[in-house]
């Protein structure tokens, strides 16, 4: 079985990996990270490599309320015709 990778101090997006806090029921490492906005979230060493999560939420809540305020669609759900 490969060693786990330190990711400590490396960025993915908006978040820096802080330190690793444990493993997910599948043996996948969990790190404690940081994000530019100032919060704080845990995240699986695989989703942070594949790029899958880039933030603690916030870019989210960024693009979300941009795209109201430019009068987009956001999501299929708050779909009216």
């Amino acid at each position: 079985m490969p060693a786990a990778l330190d990711l400590k101090g490396k960025r993915f997006g908006r978040l820096v990996a802080v330190a690793r806090v444990g493993t997910t029921p599948n043996r996948r490492a969990i790190w404690h990270c940081e994000c530019d906005c100032g919060g704080f979230t845990r995240v699986s060493a695989r989703n942070l490599a594949g790029g899958y999560t880039r933030s603690c939420g916030c870019l989210y809540r960024e693009t979300r309320s941009t795209a109201a305020a430019k009068g987009w669609r956001v999501a299929a759900s708050e779909w009216k015709p």
